[in-house]
């Protein structure tokens, strides 16, 4: 009977003492994804600036990314919330993730922005998103949209064709 006893109390005290640690192995994990994905950002913007010329009239060159940010598992805290700031903003990319602290990071300089009022992600998993090239030569960063990225409607997912009466 003490034995079983003392084989409880041992296991719940390597519980509480590995829990923290395990916890803080997760978000150092899921930081890490973070910081990977806005690498694969940074590196296709810097392949869209370099080989595409921005103009101000007709559509900007782009590069569509499918980003796979981390989303709450048993071991791993998912993404809070990842923020690109507006135009004229140029600030830096934020991020955290659940339980951890705010980081941030500068993409191209500052040259990496969001759309008109910023792009918020509030949650893991898998988010297409757009690049363009601006004529200001900054990247843009939105989220994709069926009916200007694809040439289908969101309702139907499918192109819409115009039909004339003959």
């Amino acid at each position: 009977m003490i034995r079983a006893v003392l084989a409880v109390a041992l296991t719940a005290a390597l519980l509480g003492v590995s829990l923290p640690v395990v916890e803080e192995a997760g978000r150092t994990h899921s930081d890490a994804r973070v910081a990977s994905e806005l690498d694969r950002v940074e590196s296709a913007a810097r392949a869209l600036r370099a080989g595409s010329t921005a103009t101000a009239r007709g559509p900007a060159a782009r590069r569509t990314l499918t980003l796979s940010l981390p989303e709450r598992t048993w071991a791993h805290p998912g993404l809070a919330r990842l923020t690109v700031p507006p135009p004229g903003g140029r600030g830096s990319v934020t991020w955290r993730v659940e339980g951890g602290a705010e980081r941030d990071r500068r993409l191209l300089g500052g040259d990496v922005v969001g759309p008109p009022g910023g792009l918020t992600l509030r949650e893991g998993g898998s988010r297409e998103v757009v690049l363009l090239l601006r004529p200001e030569g900054v990247v843009e960063v939105r989220r994709l949209s069926f009916i200007t990225e694809r040439g289908s409607t969101a309702a139907h997912g499918t192109p819409s064709v115009a039909v004339g009466r003959g």
